[in-house]
């Protein structure tokens, strides 16, 4: 645990039963980790972020992102580094008992809200000399941690990709978008709340419904829950690194123009 659950973040704690179903589905939804230095945190300023979220009188997203942009936290980081943070010590607080089940719903809620709404502005921000390389991130039907592919998301989107979602959606309806659209990567989200079979059987209908080389690549917090997942799902890439996915995918669209070239 770092630094421990955010004191003071909530002046009640409310006790509740719960089952371990339950209590796996919230730290799914919790554990989304970028890979990124925490030793960057100002914890003062996440403590704000996470009585902010907590308080349903609090400012809308927008403005939380303005506010601790002033103080001079750069945007990338709040969604990066911040949201993760105080996702993660959310869920230790309500493990603990230290915090209602509802109010930390409502919220990581109020954390993708806020990541709806940075990501919406970045979506518009690709040069339009530069021909963006296009992900489709899904995270399949039964999936709870959709924090951590909104976090993906951003990551893509500044990096220059253009990034369409299927979140929470029937196999058929991405592999209908599959068909219907060339995409440059296929990105599977994954909690390993359903096992890795469904996984495995998604990428193995998606590859056949791929009109192209298009890489598929797997991440998600199932990345730390299961070895040897590439051979286990035959994905072309395992990774919680959007950024190291992206890269993947442009390499490989460089191979293939010059294969044609040839």
């Amino acid at each position: 645990m770092m630094d421990g659950p955010f004191p003071n973040a909530t002046d009640s704690v409310t006790q509740e039963d719960s089952t371990q179903a339950l209590a796996s589905r919230v730290l799914y939804v919790m554990a989304s980790r970028v890979g990124n230095p925490v030793e960057r945190i100002d914890r003062a300023a996440a403590r704000q972020l996470a009585r902010a979220v907590l308080d349903s009188q609090s400012p809308n997203p927008a403005e939380l992102v303005e506010l601790l942009a002033s103080e001079g936290i750069p945007v990338s980081d709040i969604t990066d580094l911040y949201i993760p943070y105080v996702a993660r010590n959310l869920g230790e607080m309500w493990v603990e008992d230290a915090v209602h089940f509802t109010d930390v719903t409502v919220a990581a809620a109020r954390l993708q809200g806020i990541l709806r709404e940075v990501n919406s502005a970045w979506s518009g921000q690709t040069n339009p000399a530069f021909t963006a390389p296009t992900v489709l991130l899904i995270v399949p039907e039964g999936e709870s941690h959709t924090l951590g592919a909104f976090v993906a998301t951003g990551q893509l989107r500044r990096a220059g990709a253009s990034v369409q979602l299927c979140i929470g959606e029937a196999p058929e309806t991405a592999m209908g978008m599959v068909e219907e659209n060339d995409y440059d990567m296929i990105m599977i989200s994954s909690g390993h709340s359903a096992g890795i079979e469904p996984l495995r059987r998604l990428i193995q209908n998606i590859r056949y419904s791929l009109h192209s080389n298009a890489p598929i690549v797997v991440g998600g917090p199932v990345v730390a829950l299961e070895e040897d997942l590439m051979s286990l799902t035959r994905a072309d890439m395992v990774t919680d690194r959007p950024t190291e996915a992206l890269r993947l995918c442009m390499k490989r669209g460089i191979e293939i123009n010059e294969a044609k070239r040839a």
